[in-house]
């Protein structure tokens, strides 16, 4: 491994290695803050207040969608409420808002309906056109019973919203399978990950005409022979690569098979990064990312990862190297696809 590489790229404030393809580039999967108050006036309620009326203002999201523009990235999807809503002004990529359902109400089937009707009513009414659905197992710490699943009935009212406005869904399904061996070894409370797939599945087959987007590769990277028959059996769904590190541990390791999985499949996986804006982002941290995912999909180096791992010991950039044309597939056409069936970009390719 090259670690000089890395340590140049880092020294240089990992600036855009040359790409291998012209396209635009879409960002699937991010998470925007949105404005907020100043620093100075966080902490002192009665100064927040003042501040919000006065419309004080700092923009977080600012230094990510400066990085994805660096780039190429000229679209982004970017999950938040609808404050975090912007236009691209001017070197900045089109935010396209993805609206999360509130859980805040779980438990009160009623009660549940009623808020995520009018949240999802008051966000088309804005033009937001894709709905957030998160549902890791984790979720479970946080909720009364019964437990969440993407089947659940009380979630019928929302699918039925997404599919009448003719939305898209975004849907985070499952963790890591070192996940479930660890933090989810309790399957009584968070299920096993074949439960969750297949709570999905049923969902899929129910809603033929809703596109979902499955994040982190449906999240199941770990298993390609699993995800090949989830889009042979489900044309509706469509997969994206957010999650860096996860993406890199697991489709690293055999990238000839990655890379003829991606291949077999290049027109239902989009690119997606899961960046999460942070109010104070350590030095590059947004572009250091997008660095990592252009070496990954683009080159074969092998180099030391960037980023601490937790899950993978001493983490390594294992390059995939994917040709031109999945390239061109994976950053836009599957994405502009994708975008375009929820009446948000021109179709085509």
């Amino acid at each position: 491994m090259d670690a000089k590489v890395v340590e140049r790229a880092r020294q240089e404030g990992f600036p855009p290695p040359p790409p291998r393809v012209g396209c635009p580039v879409v960002d699937l999967h991010t998470h925007l803050a949105g404005p907020q108050p100043p620093r100075w006036a966080r902490r002192l309620p009665g100064v927040r207040r003042l501040a919000h009326w006065a419309g004080w203002r700092e923009d977080p999201d600012r230094q990510l969608l400066a990085a994805a523009w660096a780039y190429g990235v000229r679209h982004v999807v970017g999950i938040g409420g609808l404050q975090a809503g912007r236009h691209g002004r001017g070197a900045e990529p089109c935010v396209h808002l993805a609206v999360p359902v509130s859980w805040e109400a779980w438990g009160d089937p009623k009660g549940f309906a009623e808020e995520n009707l009018r949240l999802l009513d008051e966000a088309a009414r804005a033009g937001v056109r894709i709905v957030k659905l998160w549902m890791a197992p984790r979720l479970r710490d946080r909720l009364p019973p019964p437990p969440p699943t993407v089947d659940a009935q009380a979630l019928d009212p929302v699918f039925a919203f997404v599919e009448r406005w003719e939305m898209a869904l975004l849907v985070h399904v499952a963790d890591p399978d070192r996940w479930f061996a660890t933090r989810y070894a309790d399957s009584a409370r968070y299920g096993r990950k074949e439960d969750h797939h297949r709570a999905l599945e049923r969902r899929l087959a129910r809603h033929r005409n809703v596109l979902f987007q499955a994040a982190h590769m449906g999240g199941d990277p770990e298993h390609l022979d699993h995800l090949d028959r989830l889009l042979r059996d489900h044309p509706n769904l469509v997969l994206d690569t957010a999650g860096t590190r996860w993406m890199v541990r697991e489709l690293g390791r055999d990238p000839t098979r990655s890379r003829a999985f991606f291949e077999r499949w290049h027109d239902r996986i989009g690119f997606g990064t899961d960046q999460v804006v942070v109010r104070e982002p350590e030095p590059h941290r947004y572009a250091l990312r997008y660095w990592v995912h252009r070496i990954f999909w683009e080159t074969d180096l092998r180099l030391p990862l960037p980023l601490e791992d937790p899950d993978a010991g001493q983490p390594v950039l294992q390059g995939i190297a994917l040709p031109p044309w999945v390239l061109e597939s994976l950053y836009w056409k599957t994405p502009r696809r994708l975008l375009a069936s929820a009446g948000l970009l021109g179709g085509g390719t």
